[in-house]
């Protein structure tokens, strides 16, 4: 789950024991391109995430991370 927190991207996995704490951080790497920062070295660190976006409704339809899409789920 990615979401937004202040101005930040954070992926979060919600079946964690303390999802914020163990959140990674997404930083910009370009047009619609992030690169996770874990705060562990066993999250896969400088792997990327990259935003498909619906230019229609101009907000993000998925995300690609790694080769795995991911949709967006409204809610």
């Amino acid at each position: 789950m990615i979401v937004g927190i202040d101005t930040n991207l954070v992926a979060l996995d919600p079946r964690a024991a303390s999802p914020v704490k163990n959140g990674a951080l997404l930083k910009a790497r370009g047009r619609d391109r992030f690169v996770m920062e874990p705060r562990s070295n066993t999250d896969s660190p400088g792997e990327l995430a990259r935003f498909l976006f619906d230019p229609k409704r101009k907000k993000a339809r998925a995300v690609v991370w790694g080769s795995t899409p991911l949709e967006r789920l409204d809610e």
